[in-house]
């Protein structure tokens, strides 16, 4: 489907290069596709810290404390934490 629509695409929209040798192609696009996230529903809104604390409440509610003190313990890392979380929880 997205090689046809960049086959069919006016030029300046989309990039394609197609490689024969190697029987490969690669589609460039204006903006980045949708990307498939593990974010639940309802937690877009969150900042990272907010959705840590509240996929620990939704799993394991009395671990919360834990997760808020991990939090200041730690700042800048909510990032990091919130994957781990993810990966533990939603996989």
């Amino acid at each position: 489907k997205l090689l046809q629509k960049a086959y069919d695409a006016p030029t300046g929209e989309v990039g394609l290069k197609i490689d024969d040798e190697s029987r490969t192609w690669r589609i460039w696009t204006l903006k980045p596709p949708p990307r498939m996230d593990l974010t639940p529903s309802g937690y877009e809104d969150m900042t990272p810290a907010e959705m840590c604390v509240q996929i620990v409440k939704d799993n394991e509610p009395e671990k919360a404390c834990e997760m808020e003190s991990l939090l200041r313990k730690f700042p800048g890392r909510e990032w990091n934490i919130l994957k781990k979380l993810k990966q533990r929880y939603y996989s």
